[in-house]
């Protein structure tokens, strides 16, 4: 093999292998990520998502209205539960709440007022 392919070889090598390695630092030891959580919602109180468990399969949380929370994964450990909802509460956990939107495709249970009959 000529000297030019060995120095191809290894400088292909080394940034696969530099790659990896701040991939992996960034994921594994900053957990510099976003988690999606679900947490349980009152339809009668609030604009929710919705899943009808009857039709499809539901998650093991087996939330049919639920709101959703995007988590950074470095928090995700300080919550007391896998919704974090006491920590997004009280601010101990920085989250911002996904809004159900149907313009987007998402399917919302919303909340009915029921009009004033005088």
């Amino acid at each position: 093999m000529e000297r030019s392919s060995k120095l191809f070889l290894w400088i292909i090598s080394l940034s696969v292998v530099a790659v990896v390695a701040v991939t992996g630092y960034k994921f594994l030891i900053q957990k510099d990520y976003d988690l999606i959580v679900e947490a349980a919602c009152d339809h009668d109180s609030a604009i929710c998502f919705h899943r009808d468990c009857n039709e499809t399969e539901c998650p093991p949380n087996g939330l049919e209205y639920y709101k959703t929370f995007s988590v950074a994964a470095a928090d995700f450990p300080k919550c007391s539960d896998n919704s974090c909802v006491q920590e997004c509460a009280s601010g101990t956990v920085a989250c911002e709440e996904i809004i159900c939107d149907e313009e987007n495709g998402d399917e919302c249970a919303v909340v009915v007022i029921p009009a004033y009959l005088p």
